[in-house]
């Protein structure tokens, strides 16, 4: 399965001219792929109806947990940024489970832009792209997220400029929430980037943030269960709903896929803020700077 190519990124070093029609073509690829506004358009191609609901369902389970881990109640009031939101799949999240909770989404396809303010009017959304966006008002939000997106910047330059964006948004006491697979040694894959955790650590300690928890999302979900034939096919007859049962099972006992294809599933959610005595501030300056 794949989630498709550099999504919302391109090289610095091209030139003007060439990011904006890489941007373009990008703005292009997405704006067709959204034809029904559907899971399996907006995570992974070629998972199906019913194992991207479970992915979603997922998703939704680690992100709940995470956001309860870092104070974040459903009686609460925070500002959320949703950074490459899609159609709104998480402003539906957020409306449902953290009511009073505000959202605005940022996302690259016009197309998906115009469907998330229709189905969601109270939200604000935005269509443009994770590495160069900036809020208008210059404003900061309490919980950032940026789900499976970053690893489909596969230029660096791209990444670490996507990075600075999320965190010159972050409030001081703010968290942001990433989900991303690191590996000593990335596999070479044409549709992602996984990054070394050496690399990774290197441009968040730039920005003056840190990991402070991380906790496994899946087992086998997002590469469609087992590597062995046999048993994906008997999972395939069972259906994805076993495949989520099992996956969930696994993650409780503690379990880990180390098949070298499945890199994906490895993926940690990440909640990542300021250090200490390093807020926002500084990295704002140097933004309006540049």
């Amino acid at each position: 399965m794949t989630s498709g190519p550099d999504a919302h990124g391109a090289p610095r070093s091209s030139g003007p001219l060439a990011i904006h029609h890489a941007r373009e073509q990008l703005r292009k690829h997405w704006d067709q792929r959204y034809a029904t506004f559907s899971l399996e358009e907006s995570g992974c191609l070629g998972a199906g109806a019913e194992l991207s609901r479970m992915i979603y369902r997922a998703k939704e389970e680690a992100l709940r947990k995470a956001l309860c881990a870092a104070g974040f109640t459903p009686d609460r009031r925070f500002r959320v940024l949703d950074m490459a939101c899609g159609f709104g799949y998480f402003a539906h999240f957020y409306r449902v489970h953290f009511p009073l909770a505000s959202y605005t989404g940022v996302d690259l396809s016009d197309r998906a832009i115009v469907r998330a303010r229709q189905t969601m009017p109270l939200a604000e959304f935005f269509a443009d792209d994770a590495v160069t966006w900036r809020h208008p008002e210059g404003a900061r939000f309490d919980v950032i997220q940026s789900i499976d997106v970053l690893q489909l910047l596969i230029d660096d330059h791209a990444f670490d400029d996507a990075m600075k964006t999320l965190a010159v948004h972050l409030a001081d006491d703010g968290v942001l929430l990433v989900p991303l697979a690191l590996s000593e040694a990335p596999p070479s894959v044409s549709h992602h980037r996984i990054r070394s955790p050496a690399y990774f650590t290197s441009v968040i300690d730039r920005l003056g943030l840190r990991v402070t928890r991380e906790a496994p999302m899946y087992y086998w979900l997002v590469d469609g269960g087992p590597a062995n034939r046999i048993a994906r096919a008997v999972f395939a007859r069972m259906g994805a709903g076993a495949l989520y049962f099992v996956d969930r099972l696994a993650l409780k006992l503690g379990l880990e896929d180390r098949h070298p294809d499945h890199v994906i599933s490895r993926a940690r959610l990440l909640t990542i803020r300021h250090q200490p005595g390093r807020g926002g501030t500084d990295l704002r300056s140097t933004a309006s700077e540049n």
